[in-house]
């Protein structure tokens, strides 16, 4: 009874801590701020299912900015309270830049570091934004001056432009502590609000929208943007003297850039009370119609780095990769494997001289004839002799009297010491080895240079 009680408790246990980590999930609190999938204040849910219902298929896009799908919009929301926890690499600017080039839309809002100079429009860094952002950052080894952009290789002077001079009412604007942290369901912090008009056709009838934490706009000075959304500058008498540029748009190629001072408005807890989310389906509708929409979330923490293999097959590296591993199976199967059938084993070698002379001692010493082997032995002598001498094979004694008719007296004498060998005794075993000898000595002699 008290096993099953435990059973019981430890499934109700189960339970409840499934149905609050769904609950959890579902509401987006593990999301960071401007992230598709958080529900918090701070989240952009709102936004994409507000895109998915009136504009557009959306996705979530959580790996590198390497595959993008073509003839899309990539968003990228950001912000000075929230850094991102992946920098945009060189690698990832070059491609966006081609991306866009070749008929994608880019929408920025207020994400700092994400912009390639190669557009001509970037955002200007604040030191206290950047401060705040190493605070975020915490432990994870990042330093400050690595949030500064790189140059970028793409850029047609280098990647490299000065900024202009910037209003003193408006160089503090665009920071604000996160003290509640992201995607937390706390109040939002006060932060400085700038007021944007509706500069152009495409947004003709929506009220002046609220840009807080806006980033200032640096421009390159032949860029001719189009102006969506401006803060009118005025002196000291109310006259209107300049206007700041809080939504702009540059064509890039077939495709665009569309750049947002601020991503506040598109966040959940603004996106109804600002009019951020009419102003953003305006955007889409006017600069991206039936264009499928991406939201950025690698950049936001979402997904996992991309590894060599997919470095490798995004490079067009599949087919080569299948050639050389078809390669090495046959290489390995012909190393493990014969083509054809079995061979049969190889024919032993043929005898050599001395297992010859091997067999021909054991067949003596069986047969016990010791004078008919040294006869066969003085008679091949006397051959061997008489072919040297160049005279005819004959008995000893006409073999010498043919060498000595030649000169050959050495020879001669070497053809009656063999002779007198092999009649001296029976040759009997004990005798035959010494016999042997002495022929072998005769023959010696007897061919001989000077015998």
């Amino acid at each position: 009874m008290k096993r099953a009680g435990w059973v019981v408790f430890g499934l109700v246990a189960f339970t409840l801590l499934v149905s609050t980590l769904g609950r959890v999930a579902e509401r987006g609190r593990f999301a960071t701020s401007y992230s598709s999938y958080g529900s918090g204040p701070r989240g952009s849910r709102a936004l994409y299912l507000l895109v998915e219902q009136l504009v557009s298929p959306v996705m979530r896009w959580a790996q590198d900015l390497a595959r993008l799908p073509p003839s899309a919009v990539l968003v990228a929301l950001g912000g000075c309270d929230a850094a991102m926890a992946r920098p945009v690499s060189r690698y990832e600017r070059q491609e966006l830049v081609r991306w866009v080039r070749g008929g994608g839309v880019l929408v920025v809002a207020g994400a700092r570091d994400y912009l390639p100079q190669a557009f001509g429009v970037q955002f200007k860094y604040d030191e206290r934004c950047k401060t705040q952002w190493a605070s975020l950052l915490g432990s994870s080894g990042r330093d400050s001056d690595d949030l500064d952009t790189e140059p970028d290789p793409l850029a047609a002077d280098g990647g490299v432009f000065e900024s202009p001079v910037s209003d003193p009412a408006h160089a503090d604007a665009g920071v604000a502590t996160n003290e509640a942290g992201a995607g937390s369901g706390a109040p939002l912090p006060p932060a400085d609000t700038t007021w944007a008009v509706p500069m152009t056709a495409a947004l003709r009838g929506l009220p002046v929208i609220p840009f807080r934490d806006a980033g200032e706009l640096i421009l390159q000075p032949d860029l001719e943007p189009e102006i969506l959304l401006g803060d009118p500058r005025r002196d000291a008498e109310g006259n209107e003297t300049d206007l700041e540029p809080l939504a702009l748009t540059v064509k890039q190629g077939l495709g665009r850039v569309i750049v947002l001072a601020s991503a506040s408005m598109l966040q959940n807890a603004e996106l109804g009370s600002s009019d951020g989310g009419e102003l953003f389906v305006r955007l889409l509708r006017t600069y991206a119609p039936d264009m499928p929409v991406v939201f950025d979330e690698y950049h936001l923490g979402i997904g996992e780095r991309r590894s060599l293999m997919r470095y490798l097959r995004q490079m067009g590296a599949t087919p080569l990769v299948l050639q050389l591993l078809i390669v090495v199976a046959v290489v390995l199967w012909r190393a493990g494997a014969r083509f054809g059938a079995v061979l049969p084993p190889p024919p032993a070698a043929p005898p050599q001289s001395a297992s010859f002379v091997v067999a021909l001692g054991q067949l003596y010493e069986r047969s016990a004839d010791a004078r008919g082997a040294i006869e066969l032995i003085a008679r091949d002598a006397w051959a061997r002799i008489a072919a040297h001498h160049h005279v005819d094979v004959g008995p000893p004694a006409r073999l010498v009297e043919a060498l000595r008719a030649r000169g050959a007296d050495a020879a001669a004498e070497a053809v009656w010491e063999i002779d007198t060998a092999a009649k001296s005794g029976e040759g009997s075993p004990p005798k035959l080895p010494a016999m042997v000898a002495r022929i072998d000595a005769a023959l010696a002699r007897a061919l001989a240079k000077d015998a």
